[in-house]
C-alpha cells in the first residue's frame, strides 16, 4: 500500500471483487427484484375453458391445434396467476443485463468513493491520487449509455412512430430553453458559470504561454458562444433521453400513491417533491437568505455540502421506494383486465396474453427508466463534491487545486511536470461546470416529472 497508495489499492480490490461476484451475486437481485411478483398470462387451453367455447362436429373430426387464435368476450372474468419475479424469469428480457451491470457497478463505485472520502477525512495531508473519481466518470458513462439504448429502442424503428416524433420535437424545444438558460443562468442560479469560464480561459492562456504557444495564448478573449451552443446541444439531447423515463416514473408514482398506506404515501410524496426543494436551494435569493442572512452557522461551504447531502438522501429514498413503484407497475395487468371487462365486444386470445405478459417483459426497461435519471444526478453531484472542493467535514481536499493568479511567473510552473496539467483542472472552473450540469439535471427531472404527473393524472387512465 505504501508503494501504490490507499486509493489505488482500494480500486484494485474492488475490481477483483466485482469481477468475481458479478456472475454469482448481484445487488440488483437483492435490492430490486427480491419481493416482487408478476402475473403469468393464461394459456390458450385455459382461455378456452374459461370462455366455454363449443366446437361443432366438423371441427371435432379435425386435428385440434392448441395454438389456434379465437375470440374472447371482453367481459370474461379472467383470473391471473401470481409468481415471484426471479432472475431466471428475466433472462433474455431486453435490458436485463444492462440493469444488473449498471446497478452493481454503481454500488461498487459508491463503496470506493465512500472509502476514499473516509481515508481523506482521517489523513487530510495525504496527496495520493484519488482514483475514485474515475469510478464515478465510468458510472456516468454507463448510465448515459443505458439512456441512449432506451432512446434508441423508441426511435430505431423504420416506421414513423409517435414516440420518435415526440422525442425529436422535445429535443428541439429543449435546445431553445437550454440556450436561454445557459446564457442567463448566473442571474438566477448559484452556478457562477461566467466566472468559471473566465478562470478556465485565463488558466489556458497562462498554460499556453508557458508552453510557448503564443498563437492561442489569448484564449481568454474568445467568446463563449460556441461553448453555449455545445452545452445546449448536449443537455437538450439528454433531456430528450430522459423524457420517457420521467413520464414512466410519474405514472408509477401516481399509481403507487393511490394504492399505498398513509405512511408510505407520505414517503412517496417526500421523494417526489425533494428535488424541487433541492433546486430552490440553488437559486441566488435562497442562497443569499441562508448564507448572507442572519444564520451565522450556515457558511457557504456548509450550504453547498447540504445541497449535495440532500441529493444523496433523494437517491436513497428513490431506492427505498423502488419496490412499491415496480409492484404497482407489475400489477397493471389486473387493472387492465378490470377495465377491459367494462367494455363490450371481443378480443383475440393472443392479444389477451400479450396484454398480461407485456408488463413483465418491459420491467427491466421500466427499472432503468426509474433509476437512471436520479442515479446520474447523484453521480454528477459527487463529482462536483470532489472536483469542486466541497467538503462535508471541513478537511483539506488534496484532489482540488487552488486558483491560479492571473500574473503567474514562468518559473512557478514546470512545463514538463504533472502540475502543468493539473492547473487545467482548477477547482473554480470545475465547480462552475459541474454545478451547471447538476442544476440542468435537476431542472430536467423536476420539469419532466411535473409535466408527466399532470399529464398522467388528467389524461391517462392506465399506462
Amino acid at each position: 500500500m505504501a508503494v501504490l497508495g490507499f486509493h489505488l489499492v482500494i480500486t484494485l480490490i474492488a475490481l477483483t471483487v466485482f469481477s468475481k461476484l458479478k456472475s454469482r451475486l448481484s445487488f440488483c437481485h437483492l435490492l430490486v427484484l427480491k419481493g416482487l411478483y408478476y402475473f403469468l398470462p393464461p394459456s390458450q387451453e385455459q382461455l378456452r375453458s374459461i370462455v366455454g367455447k363449443k366446437y361443432n362436429e366438423k371441427k371435432k373430426r379435425q386435428r385440434y391445434n392448441d395454438n389456434d387464435i379465437f375470440n374472447v368476450p371482453k367481459d370474461t372474468p379472467i383470473q391471473l396467476t401470481k409468481f415471484p419475479l426471479t432472475p431466471v424469469d428475466l433472462n433474455g428480457i431486453p435490458f436485463f443485463d444492462t440493469l444488473c451491470f449498471v446497478f452493481d457497478y454503481l454500488i461498487f463505485a459508491l463503496i470506493v468513493f465512500t472509502l476514499s472520502e473516509i481515508f481523506i477525512y482521517f489523513f487530510p495531508t495525504n496527496r495520493d491520487t484519488n482514483v475514485s473519481i474515475i469510478w464515478l466518470f465510468i458510472a456516468a458513462a454507463f448510465m448515459l449509455q443505458g439512456l441512449a439504448k432506451l432512446t434508441a429502442s423508441n426511435i430505431g424503428s423504420p416506421e414513423l412512430t409517435a414516440e420518435r416524433n415526440l422525442i425529436f420535437c422535445f429535443c428541439a424545444i429543449s435546445f431553445l430553453f437550454c440556450t436561454v438558460f445557459t446564457m442567463s443562468c448566473d442571474k438566477y442560479m448559484d452556478i457562477q458559470f461566467t466566472e468559471g469560464y473566465k478562470n478556465f480561459t485565463q488558466i489556458i492562456g497562462n498554460f499556453m504561454k508557458e508552453q510557448k504557444i503564443y498563437a492561442i495564448s489569448n484564449y481568454e478573449n474568445k467568446s463563449p458562444i460556441l461553448l453555449y451552443l455545445f452545452l445546449s446541444t448536449m443537455f437538450s439531447a439528454l433531456a430528450s433521453m430522459t423524457l420517457f423515463p420521467s413520464l414512466r416514473y410519474s405514472t408509477m408514482y401516481i399509481r403507487a400513491s393511490l394504492e399505498a398506506s398513509k405512511p408510505m404515501q407520505l414517503l412517496l410524496h417526500i421523494t417526489f417533491l425533494l428535488p424541487v426543494f433541492i433546486l430552490t436551494l440553488f437559486m441566488n435569493p435562497v442562497r443569499r437568505h441562508f448564507v448572507e442572512g442572519r444564520y451565522e452557522s450556515i457558511t457557504p461551504s456548509r450550504f453547498e455540502a447540504a445541497r449535495i447531502f440532500l441529493i444523496v438522501i433523494w437517491a436513497l429514498l428513490r431506492l427505498i421506494t423502488a419496490k412499491i413503484h415496480f409492484q404497482s407497475f407489475l400489477d397493471s395487468p389486473c387493472r387492465k383486465l378490470q377495465q377491459l371487462q367494462k367494455e363490450t365486444g371481443y378480443i383475440k386470445s393472443n392479444e389477451v396474453q400479450k396484454l398480461v405478459i407485456q408488463y413483465a417483459q418491459y420491467f427491466c426497461a421500466a427499472a432503468l427508466q426509474y433509476f437512471l435519471p436520479v442515479f446520474l444526478t447523484l453521480v454528477v453531484s459527487l463529482i462536483l463534491k470532489n472536483l469542486g472542493d466541497i467538503d462535508f467535514f471541513g478537511t483539506f481536499n488534496p484532489s482540488a487545486t487552488t486558483e491560479i493568479p492571473k500574473e503567474m511567473p514562468a518559473e512557478i510552473i514546470d512545463s514538463n511536470s504533472l502540475a502543468s496539467l493539473r492547473i487545467l483542472l482548477n477547482f473554480s472552473a470545475q465547480k462552475a461546470f459541474w454545478s451547471y450540469c447538476l442544476v440542468n439535471l435537476l431542472i430536467i427531472n423536476v420539469a419532466l416529472t411535473a409535466f408527466g404527473t399532470i399529464y398522467s393524472y388528467n389524461f391517462v387512465q392506465e399506462n
